[in-house]
């Protein structure tokens, strides 16, 4: 914010201040937080997994949200921030309802976005992770799958010319 001042006289001796003020506004600006899926090491197919990203700064103006993975794939909505500071978020899997056989990834990620106004015109923003205290480079989610056992009954009857065998003159391999 600059101010200038200059103070003119005019003809009859009065004498009259003009003040310029320039304000400088930044554009806002947006960061977007992806994360990967993998099931059993693979990208995981489909779109059966939940993820919430939930802000925890005061004043954050973005609201919670809550998506699907498409092939391995989790993009949250668009982040905007209109001024500088510092925001954080928690990135989740949601643990309830998930297909047979699944178990759920229980990381909790932090996510941090630093806006700074470097006076550029437009506000900038970098989206940093975190697992536990450990900085990382993104944000992935592993589960693994592990098909539930079951049982089969296999039922047989052995007939001869029509009727029923008697007897235990035949054996059966399975």
């Amino acid at each position: 914010l600059n101010i200038a001042s200059k103070t003119i006289t005019l003809n009859d001796d009065t004498k009259s201040e003009i003040k310029f003020i320039n304000a400088y506004t930044p554009k806002p600006t947006t960061v977007q937080i992806e994360a990967e899926k993998t099931v059993n090491g693979e990208a995981a197919t489909g779109s059966q997994f939940h993820f919430t990203l939930t802000p925890k700064t005061d004043g954050d103006k973005n609201e919670a949200q809550n998506v699907t993975n498409v092939n391995g794939k989790i993009i949250f909505a668009d982040l905007a921030y209109d001024k500088a500071g510092t925001y954080e978020y928690e990135v989740a899997e949601v643990q309830e309802n998930l297909p047979n056989g699944y178990t759920a990834d229980k990381t909790v990620y932090t996510v941090t976005v630093t806006v700074n106004n470097k006076e550029t015109g437009k506000l900038e923003a970098v989206a940093s992770y975190k697992k536990g205290e450990k900085s990382v480079d993104k944000l992935t989610f592993a589960n693994t799958y592990k098909a539930e056992g079951t049982t089969a009954k296999i039922e047989a009857e052995k007939t001869v010319n029509g009727e029923a065998a008697t007897g235990s003159q035949f054996h059966f391999t399975l």
